[in-house]
Protein backbone atom coordinates (compact mmCIF):
# COMPACT_ATOMS: atom_id res chain seq x y z
CA UNK A 1 0.00 0.00 0.00
CA UNK A 2 1.22 3.08 -0.66
CA UNK A 3 1.36 5.84 1.43
CA UNK A 4 -0.62 8.28 0.37
CA UNK A 5 -3.37 5.60 0.30
CA UNK A 6 -2.41 4.94 4.32
CA UNK A 7 -2.86 8.42 4.90
CA UNK A 8 -6.08 8.77 2.99
CA UNK A 9 -7.32 6.31 5.40
CA UNK A 10 -6.00 7.38 8.55
CA UNK A 11 -6.70 11.27 8.24
CA UNK A 12 -10.88 9.86 7.75
CA UNK A 13 -10.51 7.72 10.75
CA UNK A 14 -8.53 10.56 12.64
CA UNK A 15 -11.53 13.23 12.25
CA UNK A 16 -14.09 11.01 13.58
CA UNK A 17 -12.55 9.69 16.27
CA UNK A 18 -11.28 13.58 16.99
CA UNK A 19 -15.21 14.20 16.82
CA UNK A 20 -16.57 11.30 18.61
CA UNK A 21 -14.16 12.64 21.69
CA UNK A 22 -15.62 16.19 21.31
CA UNK A 23 -18.68 14.64 21.25
CA UNK A 24 -18.48 12.73 24.25
CA UNK A 25 -17.25 15.44 26.28
CA UNK A 26 -19.61 17.99 25.65
CA UNK A 27 -22.54 15.20 25.90
CA UNK A 28 -20.98 14.02 29.37
CA UNK A 29 -20.97 10.20 28.25
CA UNK A 30 -19.37 7.92 26.45
CA UNK A 31 -20.81 5.46 24.36
CA UNK A 32 -18.04 2.14 23.42
CA UNK A 33 -20.18 -1.02 22.04
CA UNK A 34 -22.26 -2.51 25.22
CA UNK A 35 -20.86 0.16 27.26
CA UNK A 36 -22.34 3.16 28.38
CA UNK A 37 -20.94 5.86 31.02
CA UNK A 38 -21.81 8.83 32.45
CA UNK A 39 -19.52 11.92 33.58
CA UNK A 40 -21.53 12.25 36.58
CA UNK A 41 -21.95 8.94 37.30
CA UNK A 42 -18.68 6.96 37.15
CA UNK A 43 -15.89 9.82 36.37
CA UNK A 44 -13.52 7.43 36.96
CA UNK A 45 -14.54 5.17 33.79
CA UNK A 46 -15.29 8.19 31.84
CA UNK A 47 -12.21 9.83 31.91
CA UNK A 48 -9.98 6.25 31.12
CA UNK A 49 -12.68 5.92 27.88
CA UNK A 50 -11.43 9.48 27.13
CA UNK A 51 -7.85 9.02 27.30
CA UNK A 52 -7.59 5.64 25.32
CA UNK A 53 -9.55 7.62 22.32
CA UNK A 54 -7.20 10.13 23.00
CA UNK A 55 -4.84 8.19 22.83
CA UNK A 56 -5.63 6.13 19.86
CA UNK A 57 -6.04 9.49 17.72
CA UNK A 58 -2.45 10.67 18.66
CA UNK A 59 -1.07 7.62 17.56
CA UNK A 60 -3.20 7.45 14.39
CA UNK A 61 -1.65 11.20 13.94
CA UNK A 62 1.60 10.08 14.51
CA UNK A 63 1.35 7.34 11.86
CA UNK A 64 0.40 9.87 9.29
CA UNK A 65 3.21 11.81 10.35
CA UNK A 66 5.40 8.87 9.96
CA UNK A 67 3.88 8.31 6.52
CA UNK A 68 4.74 11.78 4.82
CA UNK A 69 8.07 11.10 6.47
CA UNK A 70 8.02 13.85 8.96
CA UNK A 71 8.37 12.07 11.95
CA UNK A 72 9.80 8.81 13.56
CA UNK A 73 7.91 5.16 13.23
CA UNK A 74 5.63 5.61 16.00
CA UNK A 75 5.27 1.95 17.17
CA UNK A 76 8.77 1.60 16.84
CA UNK A 77 9.33 4.27 19.78
CA UNK A 78 6.96 2.71 22.16
CA UNK A 79 8.49 -0.55 21.70
CA UNK A 80 12.00 0.91 22.39
CA UNK A 81 10.32 2.68 25.66
CA UNK A 82 8.87 -0.44 26.82
CA UNK A 83 11.30 -2.59 26.78
CA UNK A 84 13.88 -0.21 28.27
CA UNK A 85 10.95 0.37 30.98
CA UNK A 86 11.21 -3.55 31.65
CA UNK A 87 14.72 -3.70 31.24
CA UNK A 88 15.51 -1.01 33.74
CA UNK A 89 15.96 -1.86 37.56
CA UNK A 90 12.71 -0.30 39.02
CA UNK A 91 12.61 0.62 42.93
CA UNK A 92 11.28 -2.72 44.84
CA UNK A 93 9.22 -0.14 46.99
CA UNK A 94 7.32 3.18 45.45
Amino acid sequence: MTPVAIALILAPLAVLAAWSIVKSMLGGQVHDGIWTSHGEDHPLRFAVFLLGRIALVAIWGAEALHVFGLAGDPILFLREAALQLLSSDLPSQI
